[in-house]
C-alpha cells in the first residue's frame, strides 16, 4: 500500500495496478506549483506513462501532457463508453482544439477546478465553450475548494452554475487535518449534491 494518500512517493507507479477496473492514470504529477496542492511534492516531476485501456481518467493534469500523448489517449478513448475525466481538466490549458477532441468521445462526466476567485473568469469562459460544443450541465462538474469564506465561495459556485457548470464543493484539508464545524459540513454537502441546490438556483435566478 502507498501513494499520495499515504504521503509516499509514486515514482515507481505501474499503470493499471491496484486501481478499480476502468480507472487509469496516463500521467503522474503536475507541473503547476499551487500552494494548497500536495501533488508536486508527493508525486514528483510530471511524467507521461504508457496508456492502458480504461474509461476513467484519473490524471491530476492530463492537459499538461504532450500533444503526442494526448492524441494517443484520444485514440484509445474512441473505443470507450461512459468516459469520465475525474482527475480534472485545467481550464487554462483547455484549448478549442482539445474541446473539439473531447466532443468526439462518449463522455459522461468531466471535471474542471475553480479553487480561487481569480480562476473564475477562465473557468466560466471554458464552461461556455464546452456548452457550445454540445456538453450540458450534467457533463460539466467544477471542483471548488472551500472552508475559508462562505459568502465568497457561495457566490463563486453560483457563478459556475450560471455559466452552465455544476459546482462540486470540497472542504480543504491540509496535512494537519482541520475539524470543520457542522455549519461548514452542511455548506459543503449542499454544494456537492445537485438535488440540494439546483431547484433553489433555478427559482432564485429564474433559469
Amino acid at each position: 500500500m502507498g501513494g499520495p494518500a499515504y504521503n509516499s512517493p509514486c515514482e515507481d507507479f505501474v499503470p493499471g495496478r491496484y486501481v478499480a477496473p476502468g480507472v487509469i492514470f496516463t500521467t503522474r504529477g503536475c507541473p503547476n506549483k499551487c500552494g494548497f496542492c500536495f501533488v508536486p511534492k508527493r508525486e514528483g516531476e510530471f511524467r507521461e506513462l504508457p496508456i492502458v485501456q480504461g474509461n476513467v481518467i484519473q490524471d491530476n493534469n492530463i492537459l499538461a501532457a504532450s500533444d503526442k500523448h494526448w492524441a494517443a489517449l484520444m485514440e484509445m478513448l474512441k473505443g470507450q463508453h461512459t468516459i469520465k475525466f475525474s482527475g480534472g481538466l485545467e481550464a487554462r490549458r483547455l484549448t478549442d482544439k482539445k474541446i473539439q477532441d473531447l466532443r468526439g468521445l462518449r463522455i459522461a462526466e468531466m471535471y474542471l477546478a475553480c479553487d480561487t476567485p481569480g480562476a473564475l473568469r477562465v473557468v466560466a469562459e471554458k464552461i461556455k465553450k464546452l456548452t457550445a460544443a454540445g456538453f450540458t450541465r450534467s457533463h460539466i462538474y467544477v471542483y471548488v475548494i472551500c472552508g475559508k469564506d462562505q459568502d465568497e465561495e457561495e457566490a463563486r459556485m453560483e457563478q459556475i452554475f450560471l455559466a452552465g457548470g455544476q459546482p462540486f464543493a470540497q472542504l480543504f484539508q491540509p496535512e494537519e487535518k482541520i475539524k470543520y464545524s457542522r455549519d461548514w459540513r452542511k455548506f459543503a454537502t449542499k454544494w456537492s449534491r445537485p438535488a440540494a441546490f439546483v431547484s433553489n438556483m433555478e427559482d432564485l435566478f429564474k433559469i
